[in-house]
């Protein structure tokens, strides 16, 4: 692929297939993004912004968000403009977002429980959460005016997944950002969950089985939104975007092999969308309006119709296939 030089606006006539995809009467639209930190946050919502901009919101049937990706669901769902949410990200600095749970440090460290207390997690998340609170449109899941599913983690040695359908929106976003090891988990319902990504960095799995379950004779189309650090050409610096990055390389495989077991299922098809964005930090919100308008300018020509159906092989290399990825993962029987 070839990308211009400038973000493009969105184009209805070079776009005109995925638009006639989406807008099938006998599909079923759901857009599905992952998690990557503010990556994931400023991607997705460049990406929903996209999806308004072509005049597509009524034909999303549902969206699904894992993590930072729950977050900038929940809000779009929720009926908050994406322009007040990077309005919000411009005027924040990374230290807006880290409060640090001292109480809850000290007191692994004077008691000795650094196992059980310090490793529930270094930041509590109110402080985000706080921010977020202003922003939403709904208390609850239910009441979105675009169906919304959210993932977790249980936190009680199971490693299940649960999907959020309803409830309280703020506590199942905490829930699903809540990184094991960084955030201390989250409450929802009365359960405690973390962050869900080591299990699905990328809705897919869960998508699938819950429309088989309803039964739905409409053909299932998912635009698949994978964030991460495939675009990283300088060493990785940082206890933080350290953890992100050598999680990824696992994620990426499983994401594959969800990937390959999707598409092997009649009258699904997936549109993998992975914008590559070159060394962005953890916690870089400053970097939000760089990362919203590449992803916005990779996003026109990735769903033109030129490159909608590209092969695997024979997109852009470096938006889809990370360095470190083992090239066993993308043989063509696997990946088609």
């Amino acid at each position: 692929m070839t990308y211009p030089e400038k973000p493009l606006a969105p184009d209805a006539e070079n776009l005109s297939r995925f638009i006639a995809r989406v807008s099938d009467p006998d599909t079923h639209f759901v857009v599905s993004l992952g998690s990557g930190a503010t990556l994931a946050l400023a991607s997705s919502l460049s990406i929903l912004q996209t999806l308004d901009d072509l005049g597509l919101r009524s034909h999303v049937d549902e969206v699904w968000g894992a993590s930072s990706g729950a977050l900038a669901s929940a809000l779009w769902c929720s009926g908050t403009p994406v322009a007040e949410v990077m309005a919000l990200l411009r005027r924040l600095r990374r230290r807006d977002l880290v409060d640090v749970a001292w109480g809850h440090i000290l007191k692994g460290l004077f008691t000795r429980r650094w196992d059980l207390d310090l490793a529930d997690g270094l930041v509590n998340g109110r402080a985000l959460l706080g921010r977020v609170r202003g922003l939403l449109r709904a208390e609850r899941v239910e009441d979105c005016p675009v169906r919304l599913r959210i993932l977790l983690a249980h936190d009680d040695g199971s490693a299940r997944i649960k999907v959020v359908k309803r409830g309280n929106l703020l506590d199942a976003i905490r829930s699903s950002i809540a990184m094991q090891g960084v955030m201390r988990p989250g409450w929802f319902e009365g359960e405690r969950f973390v962050d869900p990504t080591l299990l699905e960095k990328t809705p897919l799995p869960s998508i699938t089985a819950d429309f088989r379950a309803s039964g739905s004779a409409k053909k299932l189309l998912i635009l698949a939104a994978f964030f991460g650090y495939h675009g990283q050409t300088r060493p990785i610096r940082g206890l933080m975007s350290r953890i992100f990055f050598f999680k990824e390389v696992l994620q990426y495989q499983v994401f594959l092999a969800h990937l390959t077991a999707v598409r092997h299922q009649p009258g699904t098809d997936v549109i993998v969308y992975s914008p590559c964005i070159h060394d962005v930090d953890t916690l870089a919100v400053e970097q939000a309006d760089e990362i919203y308008s590449e992803v916005r300018r990779q996003m026109a020509v990735r769903l033109s119709d030129e490159c909608l159906d590209a092969d695997i092989h024979q997109a852009d290399p470096d938006v889809w296939v990370p360095r470190w990825c083992p090239s066993t993962l993308f043989e063509r029987d696997e990946v088609e």
